[in-house]
């Protein structure tokens, strides 16, 4: 089934003349992906399957070629890159503490840009009758990558404070050992003033 389902959509992206691998793969989360470093489509093989296409009362072959389009959508589209780039900058500010509401309402319509490219410049590329489903794929699509986008959001700005959280525990850890420290200097001095000998601790 694999292989069938690889050769449909690598005749589909030869047929229209691209410039874009393609291949199946299951090592990675998520429907499919497009990776910029070789240029390649890669269709998760766990998620095009019988059951999820009969969603969409698709055959495999179909389903999966819906998703290729959109992936389609993200190679053409011009401003990738560069929004991926503003996305990852604002992530890596949230990071070092600098969250604010602005700033993941602006991640988030990255996101959506991003999202509503590929589903633009991917629709020219799905046959006429299959239109309203590829559609209907995309809006789904968006919810499930703005959920995923808010819940990566939600993990550096969680993991900034589990960083200060940590810096704190041990800034109160090293205080304690300190004061332990002191403690048992005084204790030593106490007894030694009242004994006259060594305490041995």
């Amino acid at each position: 089934m694999s292989k069938n389902l690889l050769n449909y959509l690598t005749d589909f992206i030869q047929s229209n003349r691209l410039k874009i691998k393609i291949e199946l793969d299951s090592n990675f989360k998520g429907l499919a992906k497009y990776d910029t470093t070789d240029n390649k489509i890669v269709v998760n093989k766990d998620y095009a399957t019988t059951e999820k296409a009969k969603v969409y009362k698709l055959p495999v072959n179909l389903y999966a070629l819906l998703i290729v389009c959109h992936e389609i959508g993200h190679f053409l589209d011009e401003e990738r890159q560069s929004i991926q780039k503003e996305i990852g900058t604002l992530l890596e500010k949230i990071n070092h503490g600098k969250y604010s509401v602005d700033v993941e309402n602006k991640i988030l319509d990255l996101n959506n840009t991003l999202e509503n490219n590929a589903w633009k410049y991917g629709k020219p590329y799905v046959p006429d009758d299959l239109i309203a489903t590829y559609d209907l794929i995309n809006v789904k699509n968006k919810e499930v990558t703005n959920i995923n986008m808010l819940r990566k959001v939600l993990r550096f700005k969680y993991n900034d404070k589990e960083i200060e959280l940590t810096k704190k525990i041990k800034e109160l850890s090293d205080d304690n050992k300190k004061l332990r420290n002191k403690n048992i200097e005084l204790m030593t001095e106490n007894y030694n003033l009242k004994f006259g000998k060594e305490l041995d601790i």
